[in-house]
């Protein structure tokens, strides 16, 4: 009874310093990195700026008005339909909206994806201690998951992938505790992974499905051993019940609110097919691409191979070279001391890594062209850092200098992680860009604009976002055809000066040009040639097809 009570008590001071590393890595990113710009500056930045953007229009707007839906540009205050964001789930921006409207500005609001992403140092710790029996390795994972690069630069991120990393976790982390439970609690922990990967769908969206999905499946399948073996089928089948209905729970609830949007199921259901068949695309060519790989077929593997290994080792340096480290040294000295390697807890780390790799070979597209999607292996690649460390470590034995120069070691790559050093920013997944420049010729173009004036953007998908930097009410050219109904607040366009372009062809000689730059031409369009009556694009369908990613 006394050694039952030590290791309860010695399990609470292990999870409670778990909490503090993870304590300290979220104020540790808070201070270093959240607060260092007014302006999104790392990780999926562009996409940070249009959350943003749909964050304002819900503390100026109100959540209720907008049915609780992501919106694009600031239509409704002009009498436009709202420009509705459907291909993820409006939580986050709700979420920062919500902040917004509490007077919180973009540096404070940080604060919470960085408290929900942090959340899943705990959910590793939990989920390494139990599977693999050693309090160490745990926190080893914690480790190796808050220094890796992907979860550096978008712990913080206004966007789901701050959300994604939690939802995952602890998904699988209640998934694993079901499958190695028993009775009562079996079905507890099962309830649990089940509304996990519902909220994982419904708030943060379907990028985490698949690993979810497969990690059930697999887990109870192929990591049970002795007695639990024989039933493995059943197990398997009850888990992936359990977050099978959980998914599609969430993909409906989904759903039925983007037919609330949209107008109609049939248009939301049409949405969501035109997204899939966006992500499934057999043609890359994308400025988001990474410069080597942003055009070839999705057919040629070796190519799409060789891009995921590049980024792998362009974001996980310091990880690998520790694996690598850790692996070759451990086995030299496992061969001179004559002491075994175990290597079980590999197949549980070929099970999670099988299940994170899902997204990257299913959609190839979506994959390619975004290069944050690196961020899928982050669990398995902390993990085989823990095990790898933690194997070596047991190899080193009573060595006083072995052990010293292992943790030695071990600090030096941790610090060299949180410095990024070795990483190679690529596409959409960057650690600092300097927009100053930007923002002041921006901020240059919303000068003449006064407060009440209304900025019509016909510039297509560009980065950064103008619309973030210009404080003033926008909507989208691909939204709004002309004016129409426009009142009486004075209208501008902002466009690209191409010649070729019909458009500001048009714009030049209608509309008096009150600035121009290389990149952007501002137009006043309060003549009475611009207010030409028309109706809008896809009236009664507003938002459909949503920002690509």
């Amino acid at each position: 009874m006394r050694d039952q009570t030590r290791t309860l008590a010695a399990k609470k001071r292990h999870t409670l310093l778990a909490i503090a590393l993870a304590a300290m890595f979220v104020s540790y990113l808070f201070a270093t990195q959240s607060t260092r710009s007014d302006y999104p500056d790392h990780g999926n930045w562009s996409i940070d700026m249009e959350q943003t953007i749909a964050a304002r229009a819900f503390a100026s707007f109100g959540f209720s008005s907008l049915d609780f839906g992501a919106t694009r540009d600031n239509g409704p205050e002009v009498s436009l339909a709202p420009y509705y964001y459907t291909h993820y789930s409006p939580f986050p921006a709700i979420a920062l909206g919500y902040l917004y409207s509490l007077g919180l500005t973009i540096t404070q609001a940080h604060i919470l994806p960085l408290l929900v992403s942090g959340s899943a140092l705990l959910a590793i710790y939990l989920l390494a201690r139990r599977v693999l029996g050693d309090w160490r390795a745990g926190v080893v994972a914690v480790l190796a998951l808050a220094s890796s690069a992907p979860f550096h630069l978008l712990a913080d991120s206004f966007a789901n992938p701050a959300y994604d990393f939690a939802a995952k976790t602890w998904t699988m982390l209640f998934t694993t505790l079901g499958c190695l439970a028993e009775g009562k609690r079996r079905w507890a922990w099962f309830a649990g992974s089940g509304i996990g990967a519902l909220a994982t769908v419904s708030l943060s969206g379907i990028e985490m499905a698949p690993a979810i999905a497969a990690y059930a499946v697999l887990f109870p399948a192929f990591s049970t051993t002795g007695s639990r073996r024989q039933g493995c089928g059943r197990l398997a089948a009850l888990s992936g019940l359990w977050i099978g209905a959980g998914l599609l729970g969430g993909m409906l609830l989904w759903l039925i609110h983007n037919a609330i949007l949209l107008g109609s199921l049939n248009v939301a259901l049409t949405d969501f097919a035109n997204m899939i068949a966006y992500y499934f695309r057999p043609v890359i060519d994308s400025p988001w691409g990474d410069q080597n790989y942003a055009k070839f077929p999705q057919d040629d593997t070796v190519d799409y191979v060789s891009m995921l290994v590049y980024r792998a080792v362009g974001y996980f340096p310091i990880h690998l070279v520790g694996i690598a480290l850790a692996l070759s040294i451990g086995g030299i000295m496992a061969s001179a001391l004559h002491r075994d390697w175990d290597w079980r807890p590999y197949k549980w780390l070929g099970i999670l890594f099988v299940s994170e790799l899902l997204w990257l070979l299913i959609f190839r597209g979506h994959t390619a062209v975004n290069a944050y999607t690196i961020y899928q292996l982050s669990l398995s690649i902390s993990l085989a850092t823990a095990i790898t460390l933690t194997m070596a470590w047991r190899v080193a034995g009573t060595s006083a200098s072995g052990r010293y120069l292992a943790a030695l070691a071990g600090a030096a790559l941790f610090a060299a992680s949180l410095a990024y050093l070795g990483v190679q920013p690529r596409g959409n997944l960057q650690v600092q860009v300097d927009l100053s420049e930007k923002k002041q010729q921006f901020e240059a173009f919303a000068s003449p604009i006064p407060v009440n004036g209304v900025v019509l953007f016909d510039i297509g998908e560009t980065d950064p976002s103008p619309q973030f930097f210009i404080d003033r009410t926008f909507v989208r050219r691909e939204w709004l055809n002309r004016l129409d109904n426009a009142g009486t607040r004075p209208w501008f366009l902002l466009t690209r000066p191409n010649i070729y372009d019909e458009g500001y062809k048009q714009a030049l000689s209608t509309n008096l040009l009150l600035k121009k730059t290389t990149d952007y031409a501002l137009f006043d369009m309060n003549s009475s040639q611009s207010r030409t009556s028309s109706k809008t694009e896809g009236a009664g369908n507003p938002g459909q097809g949503g920002l690509q990613r």
